[in-house]
């Protein structure tokens, strides 16, 4: 999907091939084969972004260029929707493409999972690292907020902490696309494409899960000043937890199929929602407002020090198929 500029055109030929391209438009999430387009506007040159997002596939997500870090789609920034396949093409400046991480949003009632054929339910914010926008899923936002709390790392190095975390080989990198990897003639890396997707569909249970239980917790929103602490706090509930996803998915005798709803209900059962409350978010607040390091393996506890006699609350439960 990387675009590579194969030939130098005369510049007349060039021009005109921008602007048939900016006629066209194409900031509506049609798919492309190349991950970047070339305009030009009164504002200066811009580019197309182009890629994919997933979990399994989302159509109708939000996708954004996020130039002030708040993980919120805010009016100023591009936006755009992705269309049938995950696919989207994003307007931007091309002075802003390599600078700035684009992110997705799960828009409730409108994105649609072709892993399940069902709107989803839950609310959900996806990221990648900066200039890995073609590809963006569960597990390049785990890759990113690795980035985000340590800021010393490489995205080679992140990618390497999230693979360990989740015992994958890394036959398929993370940032590509693990869904048409599980057709690969390779039955190494289809197999290892297909631990991929479902731990990606295990992760973003949880992380939706939780987001609309915090939601709960704050009156009903989540209030942009917090929306980058709870990102924080949903990834690292997933890291901390990714032994449990993998040994979850493991086939036994008893279940030789395990689902990701299955696996992710069993580790949702294990937090108490109440918890993840405001308290716990101002911690994490912290690392933007004071430039702190996060907690990296060993994050604020997620469950109260002490038992106690309240019952969490119970959740609306996404449903996403088995994958066959």
């Amino acid at each position: 999907m990387i675009a590579r500029l194969e030939k130098i055109v005369p510049k007349t030929l060039l021009l005109l091939s921008v602007l048939a391209l900016a006629a066209c438009g194409g900031n509506d999430g049609s798919s492309s084969t190349s991950s970047t387009a070339t305009a030009m506007n009164n504002g200066g040159s811009k580019v197309f972004l182009q890629g994919q997002v997933a979990d399994g596939y989302l159509d109708k997500a939000l996708v954004f260029l996020d130039r002030n870090g708040n993980k919120v789609a805010d009016p100023d920034e591009p936006q755009t929707n992705t269309g049938p396949g995950g696919h989207f093409k994003l307007l931007v400046l091309a002075t802003d493409a390599d600078q700035y991480p684009v992110l997705a949003q799960v828009v409730p009632g409108q994105t649609f999972d072709e892993d399940t054929g069902n709107r989803l339910t839950n609310p959900m914010t996806l990221e990648a690292p900066v200039g890995q926008y073609q590809f963006i899923s569960p597990m390049t936002t785990l890759v990113k907020n690795a980035l985000d709390k340590t800021p010393g790392l490489t995205p080679a190095q992140a990618q390497l902490q999230v693979q360990a975390a989740f015992s994958l080989g890394g036959q398929v990198p993370l940032n590509s696309d693990y869904i048409a990897a599980e057709q690969s003639s390779d039955p190494q890396q289809a197999a290892e494409a297909l631990r991929l997707h479902v731990t990606a569909q295990t992760a973003a249970a949880i992380m939706s899960a939780l987001q609309t239980d915090i939601s709960a917790n704050l009156g009903g929103t989540i209030p942009a000043t917090r929306t980058a602490a709870v990102q924080a706090l949903l990834t690292d509930i997933a890291m901390t937890n990714a032994n449990k996803i993998t040994t979850a998915l493991e086939p036994t005798a008893a279940n030789p199929a395990p689902t990701p709803q299955e696996a992710a209900a069993g580790i949702l059962a294990g937090i108490d929602p109440t918890t993840l409350d405001e308290s716990l978010l101002a911690l994490y607040q912290q690392r933007p407002d004071q430039q702190n390091p996060l907690w990296g393996a060993n994050p604020p506890p997620t469950t109260p020090s002490c038992p106690t006699a309240r019952q969490p609350r119970p959740r609306a439960a996404e449903a996403r198929a088995p994958i066959n």
